[in-house]
This record gives structure tokens, C-alpha cells and sequence, in this order.
């Protein structure tokens, strides 16, 4: 498997082993912090994971780690070091390879030795080391308690790394960042940090190696690469009578897309008449209606005033008195109540 998953990483594997442990773990690091946005390429994914498999290489030649020692053995400083097969499963699983079975089996070679290192160390929760020990299948109630109490721890540490986080940017604002003396002077949040870290990392390998074996039984019963054929293709009288049938129905089709239209625009039309007009339109139309009446009223009133002063006083009696005998003449043919029925009796 080992074999396998190098030929994969041929050609991108770091040969120098000058460089040093912390450079490889950052650029390994990096590349697995941007897999969450999505902003790396194959490129870097490929590049990660070589360095990753670099550093892992260079702490087995350093002997970082013995089986013979403890959590509480372990420097501040190198307990970072123990999340590298972890963020190497991580990258594996994103790779994108011709034979997909061999990442997700190198995945999984990766995550079971992290969980065997922090099981050694005594880093497992309670919880944690009750499924990594587990043998055979789960059933569904105990897995669905798992997730729930795991879900809860993870937010525990959630929450707790965020107030060792606001902690350290609080006393950095009140004593600045103090004299760089080349040595790193770890605290106990610093080790509290690293250890919920590396208990949020075990939990969520457990979760990678659930879907792992649910890939793996899919890709077990898909076919490899070379064994899998393209359907044939049709023959050119297939071809010909597929142009001749898709031809005669865009001819069909430009016919009655006209009709169609019409009568599915006809089916959803609103029983009243729509509006020709915006309100603000209707306002200028009625407002420009209003101007044309009040200079029209304007003309007229300067036409009678003009007439008005053309006539003489005689004239103007006269008018007076033939308006008066007209009125006279109307109320005699008219004599008041006549015209309202309800106020003559009933024949």
C-alpha cells in the first residue's frame, strides 16, 4: 500500500532531507487549511500531501515520538507534530487520482495510525477509545448517541479554544508582543490548545473512517478503469434517420410554437383590463387636462369681459329684463312640487 500510494505522489516528493521539520509541517498545513474554502488546486493538494508525507518521514528518522512515553512526556512544542498523519489523511481523501481506492486506502492507514498514536499516549477520550477499540458493526441507536456526544464535545472545544484565543489577544494588547529572544516560551493555555486540538482530530478521524468504509464498499463493487468500456456508439443509418426524425420535428414544432404560445398566454389573462398607464403618466395627462381647462376658463372669461364693456347700460337693462321674464315664463309653466310624484296623490 505504502508502495502504491508513493508511485501516486511520484514526481512531487521533496528528495532533500535538509529541510527543516517545521517548514515541512507549515506548507503541509497550510494547503489543509484552504481544502475548507476550497481555494487549493490538485497542484497544492499533491504538494501538501508530499510534504506531509516528507514530515512524517523526517519524525520517524528523529524518533520524535516513543511508545515507551506519555502524554505528559511530550514538549508543548512538539505535540503539533502528532496531527500530521491526521491532516495527511485529510489531503489523501482530497486527492484526485486514477485509481481511487489506493488514496482512500492510504487515507485510511493514516487516520488508524493517528488514533493508534493517541491511543498509545493516552490522548482518547472515554468516549473516543470505546470506538476506536470497537469490533464488528454498530448498531444504529449507539451510533446516533456517539454522534451526539460528539457533536457536544466538539462544540465544548469550540468554545473553549475561542476564550484561550481572546485570552491571548488581551494580553498581547496589554503587554505587546515582548522581546523576540529566539527561544519560544510555550504556556499552559498553549498545551491546552494543542491537546483539545488533537481530541477534536481523533473524533473527527473516527467520523473519516466511518464514510471511508462506506466508499470503500461502493468502490468494491465498481469495475477498475481499464475494464470499464464506452457504449458503442450508433452507425451512420442510426445517425442519418436521427437527423431526418430531429429535423422534421423542429419543422413540427416552428408550426405550432406560434399557436402555442398564443393560447398559453390566453389561458392565465385576468378577467378585467389591464392598466395602459403608469400613476405618474396618468398624473401628467391629468395635470396637462387641468392647464388646457383653466386657460380655455381664462379665454372665456376675457371674451365676456370684452363684451361686456362693447355694450351700453341700456342694453345691459334690457338683457336684465328679458332674463327675468324668462324666468317669470318657466316658473308659471312649472309651479313648484310638479314635477315630484310622491307628493300627488295616489289615483
Amino acid at each position: 500500500m505504502a508502495q502504491e500510494l508513493g508511485t501516486a505522489l511520484e514526481g512531487c516528493v521533496l528528495d532533500d532531507h535538509q529541510t527543516p521539520l517545521a517548514v515541512l509541517y507549515e506548507r503541509g498545513k497550510l494547503v489543509h487549511d484552504q481544502l475548507e474554502s476550497g481555494s487549493s488546486t490538485q497542484g497544492d493538494v499533491r504538494s501538501a500531501a508530499s510534504s506531509l508525507k516528507e514530515c512524517k518521514l523526517a519524525i520517524d528518522r528523529l524518533a520524535l515520538f516513543s511508545r515507551n512515553e506519555d502524554k505528559d512526556d511530550i514538549a508543548t512544542g512538539d505535540l503539533k507534530f502528532l496531527l500530521v498523519p491526521f491532516y495527511l489523511g485529510e489531503v489523501l481523501l482530497q486527492l484526485q487520482a486514477a485509481d481511487r481506492k489506493i488514496m482512500v486506502n492510504g487515507a485510511k492507514q493514516e487516520f488508524k495510525q493517528f488514533l493508534s498514536i493517541c491511543d498509545n499516549l493516552e490522548l482518547l477520550s472515554a468516549l473516543d477509545q470505546q470506538a476506536f477499540h470497537r469490533e464488528g458493526p454498530t448498531d444504529a441507536n449507539t451510533k446516533r448517541m456517539e454522534k451526539i456526544a460528539h457533536f457536544k464535545r466538539d462544540k465544548e472545544i469550540k468554545t473553549r479554544l475561542a476564550a484561550i484565543e481572546a485570552k491571548e489577544k488581551g494580553t498581547k494588547k496589554d503587554f505587546g508582543e515582548g522581546e523576540d529572544t529566539g527561544e519560544v516560551d510555550y504556556s499552559e493555555d498553549d498545551r491546552e490548545t494543542w491537546m483539545l486540538r488533537i481530541e477534536m482530530a481523533a473524533s473527527a478521524s473516527l467520523g473519516h473512517l466511518e464514510m471511508i468504509e462506506t466508499e470503500l464498499q461502493i468502490l468494491a463493487s465498481t469495475p477498475p478503469p481499464d475494464e470499464r468500456r464506452e457504449p458503442p456508439g450508433p452507425t451512420p443509418e442510426q445517425m442519418m434517420v436521427t437527423a431526418a426524425l430531429r429535423d422534421a420535428t423542429r419543422t413540427l414544432q416552428g408550426g405550432l410554437q406560434g399557436e402555442r404560445d398564443r393560447i398559453r398566454g390566453e389561458v392565465f389573462r385576468p378577467t378585467h383590463h389591464l392598466p395602459t398607464m403608469t400613476v405618474e403618466q396618468f398624473g401628467e395627462q391629468e395635470y396637462k387636462e387641468m392647464m388646457g381647462r383653466t386657460q380655455k376658463e381664462g379665454e372665456m372669461r376675457a371674451k365676456q369681459a370684452a363684451r361686456d364693456a362693447a355694450r351700453t347700460q341700456e342694453q345691459k337693462e334690457h338683457d336684465e329684463l328679458m332674463k327675468a321674464r324668462y324666468w317669470d315664463d318657466f316658473k308659471d309653466d312649472n309651479p313648484r312640487g310638479h314635477g315630484n310624484s310622491k307628493l300627488r296623490p295616489c289615483g
